[in-house]
């Protein structure tokens, strides 16, 4: 009977760790998926404001564009003898939750 009682006891501790497991593997997806979901709105963000054409590579990469770890948008700096600079109103500052710098020079 003790030998039945510790298989249970094995078996629900068992169970509960893998129920754990899967748990944790579906909140870092989920976390994932949303990180890379606010990476593609940055990009396409960028894109929509004509300064940037480049499609091929992912807008971290670019000039006068910096990120974060998580590559999320944290600067953007660019002037006028850089870049024709158009309308700030191109920009959707809601595409970009981490922007803390932003310089646009004529």
């Amino acid at each position: 009977m003790v030998e039945l009682k510790m298989v249970s006891f094995i078996f629900t501790e068992m169970v509960v760790t893998i129920t754990m497991m899967m748990m944790m593997m579906m909140i870092f997806s989920l976390a994932y998926a949303i990180s890379s979901s606010l990476s593609t709105d940055e990009g396409k963000a960028l894109r929509s404001t004509g300064w940037w054409n480049n499609s091929a590579s992912h807008h971290c990469t670019w000039e006068y564009v910096n990120c974060n770890e998580a590559n999320s948008v944290t600067e953007i700096s660019i002037t006028s003898s850089d870049k024709e600079l158009g309308e700030l109103s191109k920009l959707n500052f809601s595409s970009f939750p981490n922007l803390v710098y932003l310089a646009a020079n004529r």
